[in-house]
């Protein structure tokens, strides 16, 4: 191929041009006008967990803090115009992968591996699912070429300037990107050309007429185009926003969205579900397979029956705590650390972020004890029966849960009382009157609230609702919220970027924690939202000894 990565025009200029989406996928994943991003990834390691108290973290951060302030426009101009020469160095594609050796990034508290493991490992994970789409397998393979700008012969760019989320430059920063805060030193930050929401753009103009952050994401699809490649628009849009996260997961700056992006976006998220393909794929799809088929409304029913009785064990708080060292939750494929690291990793997150809402302090630290389902002493359920994203029965299944595929073997999914879009529900309902799938979420609120616990309203909502990925992600099922779901969920969203963003493999010191939480866990009131709301923490920990 011509100048800087590639030297054989063939090589990406392949005859895939005006290439469509099958239909039967097209039909599959059609839904919320393209975006079907699942907050967790069923197929890998999807989270990016920033908040974390580990080494590489304060890497990563001072690595968002630089990128934060100095990405502008006129720096990403400058850099556009810069490596638009393309006169850095002549290679072939394989030789740019194995050069990517060289390269680790900074931005990824996931990953200390060469990056050409990376681009291995998504390719042979899409090309084992898809493997007609050769376009796909390719894609994945050249998707984080860009990444070698940070190399000397190609300039030897810093790597804020180089890997990390990207975000649009020209208007508003929203505050859905990570370490969000740091954004306020950019000089484009009060600059009123730049800091509306719209900025210099339009809505509906289309992403490819939006500036991005510069870095390997915009450089490859650069590239690739300056070379005349003939991949479809689906691949080049996958290789420029692949790290875009606050639109995949947040649906951040989808104004600027046009039809074409929209349907590109169908292919971001399968390729996004296969980027880090992780070796626990099989075990997760085997979970949500038994959870989607035997998740009905009499099972759910017959769950809640059984345990409301709250007969099963007596505990306090940090107690039931130090038990979930005994749980691995199958349905998470970024964690194979015992539970109680999760709980603290988030609630230490949360607390170094908020530090006067100790009420959410103490919820995260809770959030997931109903786990505790999966051991003997608490019946002993089957992980499809605890762990994994919710969702509600007695209506439609609706497309954008994960593995949507196996409700299809569902009882309930061909009842008439039970596969309309509300079913036996009405809108504005309230999801407190949903039955949701049975698990760790419905079972630890409803302990909570057979204890006579006084945390706020929030605190339950998040508790029930933390794994209603497709509520979180789709906005499915919305039409059953009431006007005090749609408070609580504001709480929600701020606890779910610490839930999902504070999971790692670097351990916290429980020993070190645990004072502040036993103190947390004896309070019976705190201040919530400047009154004095009785948060019967103590109820939580001290009645529960009336029953699990």
């Amino acid at each position: 191929m011509a100048p800087t990565c590639i030297e054989n025009p063939e090589e990406i200029a392949t005859p895939w041009k005006g290439k469509e989406m099958q239909p039967e996928i097209s039909d599959k994943l059609a839904s919320n006008e393209g975006f079907e991003m699942p907050e967790n990834n069923a197929f890998g390691n999807s989270f990016r967990d920033y908040e974390a108290d580990n080494g590489r973290n304060d890497i990563v951060e001072q690595h968002y803090k630089s990128s934060h302030i100095n990405q502008t426009v006129d720096f990403v101009k400058r850099m556009r115009a810069e490596y638009r020469k393309l006169d850095k160095a002549e290679m072939g594609i394989w030789e740019c992968c194995e050069l990517l050796n060289e390269v680790v990034d900074d931005s990824d508290p996931d990953l200390d591996e060469p990056q050409i493991q990376h681009l291995l490992q998504s390719a042979e994970a899409i090309r084992k699912d898809y493997p007609n789409e050769d376009w796909l397998h390719l894609t994945a393979l050249i998707h984080d070429l860009g990444k070698i700008l940070v190399l000397p012969q190609f300039g030897e760019l810093p790597q804020w300037a180089v890997v990390g989320d990207t975000f649009p430059v020209g208007c508003a920063f929203d505050e859905s990107n990570v370490h969000f805060k740091y954004f306020k030193e950019n000089p484009d930050f009060n600059n009123p050309k730049y800091n509306t929401k719209n900025g210099i753009y339009s809505e509906g103009c289309g992403l490819d007429n939006v500036l991005m952050s510069w870095g390997h994401d915009d450089y490859m699809c650069m590239v690739a185009k300056e070379n005349g490649t003939t991949l479809p628009s689906a691949a080049l849009f996958i290789v420029r926003y692949h790290s875009f996260y606050p639109l995949h997961k947040h649906g951040a700056y989808a104004q600027f969205m046009n039809k074409e992006d929209k349907e590109n976006m169908k292919w971001l998220k399968i390729f996004k579900d296969y980027e880090a393909e992780g070796g626990r794929k099989d075990i997760v799809e085997q979970l949500y397979k038994l959870s989607h088929i035997n998740q009905t409304v009499d099972f759910v029913k017959r769950m809640r029956a059984e345990y409301e009785k709250l007969d099963k064990a007596k505990m306090g708080i940090w107690e039931c705590c130090e038990l979930l060292n005994e749980v691995v939750d199958d349905s998470d494929p970024d964690l194979d650390e015992p539970q109680i690291q999760h709980l603290l990793q988030s609630a230490e997150a949360i607390r170094k972020d908020y530090s006067n809402e100790d009420w959410l302090h103490l919820t995260a630290l809770i959030h997931d004890l109903g786990k505790i389902l999966v051991l003997p002493q608490f019946g002993e359920l089957p992980q499809w029966a605890v762990t994994g994203d919710t969702f509600p029965v007695g209506c439609a299944f609706d497309e954008s849960n994960v593995h949507f595929k196996y409700f299809k073997e569902n009882p309930d999914f061909n009842n008439p009382k039970y596969n309309t879009k509300n079913g036996i529900y009405s809108e504005g309902c309230g999801l407190d009157n949903i039955l949701m799938s049975w698990g760790h979420d419905d079972y630890m609120c409803m302990v909570a609230k057979a204890n006579g616990t006084t945390l706020p309203s929030a605190a339950l909502f998040i508790i029930r609702y933390h794994s209603f990925y497709p509520l979180h992600t789709d906005g499915a099922y919305a039409q059953f919220m009431n006007e005090e779901d749609k408070e609580n969920m504001k709480w929600l969203e701020v606890f779910n970027k610490y839930d999902l963003y504070s999971k790692s493999n670097v351990l916290i010191d429980v020993e070190k924690v645990k004072p502040y939480y036993e103190s947390l866990i004896a309070k019976t009131q705190i201040a919530y939202n400047g009154t004095t709301t009785k948060m019967n923490s103590a109820s939580v920990a001290t009645r529960a000894k009336q029953g699990y």
